[in-house]
């Protein structure tokens, strides 16, 4: 009588998962790939992307991609980097892999290598976080609740003013001093207020003066 002995196959890991994306020119051969987040970080031009892959349920390969501003965003660590989550229109995931595949490196492809290239640059940065709501390109969307709409206007106030845009401040200004968001709860917030608090929270971080009110002027040099 033989005795046979089956053993299952171990998953690949996270890190071996970006690694194939990298492999294939999905993420940047130099992403700084990180075990415990299970994520790939590089830096686009002025932008910072960092993606990861994720397991649901047990199986289900999922990813998130996020693309923040690659200069002010690491001193805005506590408050999202600056960036903005990039998310599909419809649910494109996989079951989680034990070797790697053609299905793989086609899933990689086209979520992480093409959710990455999401935004253009700082000044695409600047005006999606400005954005009233979602902002969909092609299979993809940018995540922009509006709860979160006057938190991401003083963001987007300190990129404008690190560029030396007076076309976005003005933009951002006239929208600082906008009508109450509606929630889908139907509840209401004072877009400025709410502003106001978040400038100071901000300021804390970037050791810089954010003034939302006649110039709009960020003054310090954000070392503290």
């Amino acid at each position: 009588m033989v005795l046979v002995v089956r053993v299952m196959a171990k998953p690949l890991s996270a890190p071996q998962i970006l690694r194939i994306a990298a492999g294939i020119s999905a993420i940047p051969a130099s992403a700084e790939i990180n075990a415990r987040q299970r994520s790939a970080l590089w830096r686009r031009g002025e932008l910072e992307v960092l993606c990861q892959v994720t397991k649901e349920q047990g199986h289900i390969l999922t990813w998130s991609t996020f693309i923040g501003d690659a200069k002010l965003g690491p001193a805005m660590t506590d408050f999202g980097s600056l960036s903005i989550k990039i998310r599909g229109l419809t649910d494109y995931v996989t079951e989680w892999p034990i070797r790697p595949s053609a299905e793989l490196e086609t899933f990689l492809q086209e979520n992480l290598g093409k959710s990455s290239e999401f935004i253009v640059d700082r000044e695409d940065l600047c005006e999606l976080l400005a954005s009233y709501d979602d902002v969909a390109r092609g299979r993809f969307y940018a995540w922009l609740t509006r709860g979160s709409y006057p938190a991401r206007l003083v963001q987007a106030l300190i990129v404008a003013h690190d560029m030396g845009s007076s076309r976005h401040i003005s933009m951002i200004k006239e929208k600082l001093n906008g009508g109450p968001i509606v929630l889908s709860s139907g509840d209401r917030i004072e877009i400025l207020p709410k502003a106001r608090y978040w400038a100071k929270e901000y300021e804390k971080a970037l050791g810089a003066k954010i003034d939302l009110d006649g110039s709009l002027s960020l003054e310090g040099d954000g070392n503290g």
